[in-house]
């Protein structure tokens, strides 16, 4: 993944950075990461166990899931594939599957698939991921996955092998409200592995390898209602892998703010403790089709006193690759991907 640090110019940049703030969580806080590892019948650590890549949620109404893939591939391809239990824009609505493939080819055309199934084509099991969507399927053990697709003149096959430990941010259980009943929730199977993918597109056969990342998110209340707006990044530098978010809640929740980060090296996690994580960024500009103040390039600073390192990732926005207001169009997504950055709203 393309990482632009700030140099040269960099000193005129940080000049222009502001303190977002420290996230540190409070009982008062409306919006935070759960610690109660034993509420969630959870093993009190940050790796998560098979199980937690199993369905979490009914499908049906007040709740969404979704298993999400990505790859960056050697052929300079971009690839997303996405199964939904539904729109998560349509929390009210029963189960309602469907399978999103957005494929950024090298020389710049889109391949995007925007496939919708029946109720009774959706499978899925509770131990494991085992997501089954008419002839597609979703599978894996944390370790290895496999992904399909099919469609008339299409199909795509994946594997992913892990090769970084997999992690969620506590608990994984982003709770809102004083009593915590509404919640967005996370775990990440593979942050970082090994990806082959061949595809049929139209009698045109494709082959090729790349790096992949693999999480799994639910909740039971819809996104636009518990945050105003996040910055969400992921990047492989050397031995290290890195996955960072801010998530800045509604007004209803004070706009609390729910800091995420993890460091690997090596395939093991040295560092994610989110709440000493300090958020610098630009002062931010009206986008004009998110309607929201968006920064370009951020800054973040994990400190922890009982650390021999102070590490810094900065982040300069590239290209913009996807984007959406998050409405409740079924053709319409939930972010801005900017290269290793991605802003939602």
């Amino acid at each position: 993944m393309d990482m632009k640090f700030l140099n040269g110019v960099g000193c005129i940049v940080l000049l222009l950075l502001v303190q977002i703030g420290w996230a540190q969580p409070n009982v008062n806080d409306l919006a935070r990461i759960s610690t109660d590892y034993q509420q969630f019948n959870l093993n009190p650590s940050n790796v998560p166990e098979k199980w937690e890549d199993g369905m979490r949620t009914t499908g049906g109404k007040d709740t969404y899931e979704w298993w999400y893939f990505d790859a960056h591939l050697d052929d300079g391809s971009k690839v997303v594939i996405i199964f939904y239990t539904k729109e998560f824009t349509r929390i009210k609505k029963p189960l309602s599957p469907v399978i999103r493939v957005t494929i950024n080819r090298p020389d710049g055309s889109v391949i995007q698939k925007d496939l919708e199934f029946k109720a009774e084509s959706f499978k899925a099991a509770k131990d494991s991921c085992s997501v089954v969507i008419g002839k597609n399927y979703f599978r894996g053990n944390l370790k290895n996955y496999e992904i399909h697709v099919e469609d008339e003149g299409f199909d795509l096959t994946a594997t992913l092998q892990r090769t970084t430990q997999s992690w969620r941010p506590k608990t994984g259980h982003i709770l809102f409200g004083e009593a915590g009943e509404q919640q967005f929730n996370w775990v990440v199977a593979v942050p970082q592995g090994e990806v082959a993918l061949n595809y049929t597109y139209n009698s045109e056969v494709v082959s090729a390898l790349g790096s992949g990342y693999h999480d799994h998110n639910w909740g039971n209340v819809g996104m636009t209602d518990l945050f105003n707006h996040w910055y969400w990044a992921r990047a492989e530098i050397g031995p290290y892998n890195i996955i960072a978010a801010e998530m800045v809640s509604t007004k209803a929740f004070k706009h609390d703010e729910v800091m995420v980060f993890n460091l690997s090296k090596d395939g093991k996690t040295v560092a994610d403790a989110g709440e000493h994580v300090t958020l610098y960024r630009t002062v931010a500009k009206m986008h004009p089709t998110l309607k929201k103040d968006i920064s370009d390039q951020l800054v973040f600073i994990y400190d922890h006193p009982e650390d021999d390192y102070r590490y810094e990732y900065y982040l300069h926005r590239q290209e913009n690759l996807l984007g959406s207001m998050g409405t409740s169009s079924r053709r319409q997504r939930l972010g801005l991907w900017l290269g290793p950055l991605a802003h939602g709203v």
